[in-house]
């Protein structure tokens, strides 16, 4: 089994800690929506997915995609 992080942008608020707490330069994209609110992507070619912004978000935006 693998799997990869998936993010739900639709609950991110822009707060930062994922980006602030991963160790891996690079594997998030900050960016500002539509409406002007700061959102935050996984850049899914340099992200681990070694699951720690999943832990430190608290609006539940990340979590794992498994695939069998």
């Amino acid at each position: 089994m693998s799997y990869k992080l998936k993010e739900n942008l639709e609950l991110c608020i822009g707060c930062g800690r994922c980006e602030q707490q991963c160790p891996v330069e690079g594997a998030n994209i900050i960016y500002k929506d539509e409406d002007g609110n700061t959102k935050i992507k996984i850049d899914k070619e340099n992200c681990a997915a070694c699951g720690r912004c999943i832990s430190l978000c608290p609006q539940k935006a990340r979590n794992y995609d498994y695939d069998e």
